[in-house]
Order: structure tokens, then sequence, then C-alpha cells
């Protein structure tokens, strides 16, 4: 299914011009058009799918397929939020992103146990 951009007309498949450019002969160019309006400004229509099964979600639903889905889904992005801020806030993780900016501004090849034991160990 494509969309065009310029009269929003759905189509299940493109016309086809022929553009020469000016030539009396081949080759000549192929361009696919909307069949409405020959604009060539068109694109692949997005299918919304529900954000927590995947099925395909018809006009009247925009998120969810069900209410279960949406309870499901809700439940599961908050988990999701969860996991990630302790992630984020984990000790280890700080430490490893330190290793990194300390290798990119020295140069150097750190791992783990060197720059804890070697450095870290120094600054506190």
């Amino acid at each position: 299914m494509y969309y065009c951009k310029d009269c929003g007309f759905e189509f299940l498949y493109a016309d086809t011009r022929i553009e020469k450019h000016s030539l009396n002969s081949p080759p000549f160019e192929k361009i696919r058009v909307c069949p409405n309006c020959k604009s060539y400004n068109f694109e692949k229509a997005k299918t919304p799918h529900c954000r927590c099964c995947g099925r395909r979600l018809n006009k009247a639903n925009t998120e969810y397929c069900s209410k279960e889905c949406k309870t499901r889904g809700e439940f599961m992005w908050r988990e999701q939020s969860r996991r990630r801020q302790l992630y984020e806030n984990s000790s280890l993780i700080s430490i490893v992103r330190q290793i990194e900016l300390y290798n990119k501004q020295h140069k150097t090849h750190y791992t783990y146990g060197n720059f804890v034991g070697k450095i870290l160990k120094n600054h506190t």
C-alpha cells in the first residue's frame, strides 16, 4: 500500500511514466507516479501495529488492539522504564562509563580491574 503526500490518495500499484529528459533515443528513465495526480511524491504507507502483541491495527485503534493488550502493554513499558532506571543508577555502569571516559581522554586501554586497582585507588 502506498500513500501520496500531495493528494492523499492510497493505492496498491503505482503508475509508470517515461521521462525522456530531452533525449531522442533510449535509455529513458522510468518514474513511478501516483495514479491519481501523477505526482512522484509518495511513500509506502506505514501500517500501525499494536504496541504489545504486534498485530496490525484497524483505523479505529491507534496504539493497542484490545483492552487486555493495553493493560499488558502499559505494565510492560513501566517495567522497562524501571529496569532502565536501575541500569542507569548502577554503580558498576557508573565505573564502566568512567573507564571509557578515562581511556578516551588519556588514550589508554585499561580494563575494569586495572582501572579500579590503579586509577580509582589513587583518587580516593
